[in-house]
């Protein structure tokens, strides 16, 4: 019965991995431009209601909004649409997938180990 069970989470574990999400970050120049912290409150608080947001950080020195968010949930039209639905238009700066994450073992990430 303990080989079942073991068994049972073992393919649990592993096919968890086959649905990672599919993560993407995108990057945007809003215009107007945010200047204050006022537009930065307004752009984040209408951003995160977008389905599959999971990551905004803003930029007031360089005006830039950088979204981390499930491609398999929304689309970067998603986004140029919620600026826009709060007065903004979004100029796309890059739109590429999240870096992913390395693990380290024994103190030693995997990035440096190679």
């Amino acid at each position: 019965m303990k080989r079942i069970a073991l068994i049972c989470f073992a393919v649990i574990v592993c096919s968890a991995s086959a649905f990672a999400k599919h993560l993407k970050v995108l990057v945007v120049k809003t215009s107007p431009e945010m200047y204050c912290e006022k537009c930065e409150k307004k752009v984040k608080s209408s951003i995160k209601l977008v389905k599959g947001t999971k990551l905004i950080a803003s930029d007031l020195k360089n005006k830039t909004v950088t979204i981390t968010y499930d491609a398999d949930k929304s689309s970067t039209e998603d986004y140029l649409s919620a600026f826009e639905k709060i007065g903004y238009k979004a100029k796309i700066l890059s739109d590429k997938a999240a870096p992913k994450k390395r693990h380290a073992v024994d103190g030693v990430s995997s990035a440096s180990a190679r």
